[in-house]
């Protein structure tokens, strides 16, 4: 099995971020019934949000029959760290719960100290209700990537809450941490690992569009489920993506409320709602009303959805259902 010396993401790396557009990695189950429902780190937000609006929004009561979300990629082991306790289910306490409407969240588990049985936390996090994982190698790891861990990567797959292969992809904004050709290489091996294993991929990209083109449309089926991760990329990327991949899905995050963010809104205009999936990427990418210096929780899904619903001109109730129907489209959950 695979060597336990790999070390957790270097806090240089977090901080620079691999989604990291201002200031991070950038990179269901429970009942809602009417109840209030409690409520990144460094992750985004944008000067100072309003603590007590934040707070009124996180515990706001929903109908009991109110359409629910799932964060569809937050890294749940740096969340816990940034929150400074050590589970998932004291994560929830300490945030007084997420939202009324929280239903649970894919985890992501992309770097090699994460992914030991003996010091991460994923099996924990895992036998939470709501609570599913991702495996995979991220890019800024490519340079360990091996048979090893592509081992262990597997053996967390076979979990029966393991949904999917990622986050993967190519990140050339810092090939200090990996060479482009390891990172090619990783992807490349990690895309044929999954598809052998018939699990969804899904895909970090950042500075490498056309790269990241080219290998999925050589080594990835066209029918196979992905999605792009925290998408940041421009409308013809988002194009190509939609047209070439017909399961291909686009996940955005609180960046999409950033005040900088018109590349995207042009992007969520364009794309059909049923091609899109809600996300945090926390403890990263904190959404411009919160701000502060607190980790991103998947409870803050709702600002995206409420910013979909503002740049669709839909209500936001229509983004909820479509989104939770592509959820289990992709995942299944």
């Amino acid at each position: 099995s695979i060597n336990h010396t790999y070390h957790l993401i270097p806090r240089e790396m977090a901080d620079t971020g691999a989604a990291g557009r201002g200031g991070g990695r950038g990179g269901g189950g429970g009942s809602r019934g009417g109840r209030r429902r409690g409520g990144k780190g460094r992750g985004g937000g944008r000067g100072g949000g309003d603590a007590q609006a934040v707070e009124r929004k996180m515990r706001e009561e929903v109908p009991a029959d109110a359409i629910g979300f799932v964060d569809t990629h937050v890294h749940l082991d740096t969340l816990c760290d940034r929150a400074r306790v050590s589970s998932y289910t004291g994560l929830v306490s300490k945030m007084h719960g997420f939202h009324a409407r929280y239903e649970g969240c894919v985890g992501i588990f992309s770097d090699p100290g994460s992914l030991s049985p003996s010091f991460g936390l994923w099996p924990d996090h895992l036998a939470q209700p709501g609570v599913y994982g991702a495996f995979g190698c991220h890019p800024l790891h490519a340079a360990h990537y091996d048979e090893r861990m592509e081992e262990r990567i597997r053996e967390c797959l076979l979990h029966e809450r393991a949904v999917a292969w990622g986050e993967i992809g190519l990140d050339y904004s810092h090939l200090k941490f990996a060479t482009k050709e390891q990172q090619r290489h990783a992807l490349v091996s990690q895309i044929a690992a999954a598809v052998a294993c018939r699990k969804p991929i899904i895909i970090h990209s950042r500075d490498s569009a056309k790269d990241m083109q080219d290998i999925l449309k050589e080594h990835m089926p066209r029918e196979w489920k992905v999605q792009i991760h925290c998408f940041s990329d421009n409308i013809e990327v988002a194009k190509y993506y939609l047209t070439e991949f017909p399961n291909a899905y686009l996940g955005f995050t609180g960046m999409l409320t950033f005040r900088s963010a018109q590349r995207l809104e042009e992007v969520v205009r364009y794309a059909p709602l049923n091609r899109l999936l809600l996300e945090t990427d926390g403890p990263y990418l904190l959404p411009e009303q919160v701000g502060g210096k607190q980790p991103c929780h998947s409870g803050f899904c709702v600002y995206v959805a409420e910013k979909i619903a503002a740049l669709k001109e839909i209500p936001v109730e229509e983004v909820y259902r479509q989104c939770r129907e592509n959820t289990r489209e992709m995942y299944g959950i």
